[in-house]
């Protein structure tokens, strides 16, 4: 762990990273000014600043394999969140779940994961077969 925040501030990587995050404040602070209830704008910048703070944590990474197992996390999430959630339903437990606990795991954490590891496969994948066919 202290060597990948090494590399997220070597000279190579620390344009990138403080680009990603000043990408975050804006695109964060854009939504909720605009504001994120009901209002698919604002949700979508939200949305898109938390992808802007992955990228700004992984963009070092260049193995399209950790994005994917990114995504595959992410996703696994939100179905083990939905098995909770259906399990405790079924079980009359319904009114201890929150709303705005799972909403919030799901859509600020789950959904931008899969986001960025889906745009890092790709990435990283078209970045190997460019080296590939030179």
């Amino acid at each position: 762990m202290k060597n990948h925040l090494k590399l997220l501030f070597d000279r190579e990587n620390r344009l990138w990273t403080l680009l990603f995050f000043v990408a975050f404040i804006v695109l964060c602070a854009s939504g909720i000014a605009i504001g994120i209830t009901d209002n698919p704008p604002g949700i979508f910048m939200l949305e898109g600043g938390m992808v802007m703070l992955i990228y700004a944590h992984v963009h070092i990474w260049k193995n399209w394999h950790n994005y994917l197992r990114l995504a595959g996390i992410s996703a696994g999430i939100i179905a083990v969140t939905f098995a909770v959630i259906s399990i405790m339903a079924s079980m009359g437990l319904a009114k201890y779940l929150s709303e705005a606990i799972v909403m919030g795991l799901i859509g600020l954490f789950c959904i931008p994961g899969i986001i960025a590891g889906i745009i890092g496969v790709v990435v990283t994948g078209n970045k190997k077969q460019n080296q590939q066919k030179q």
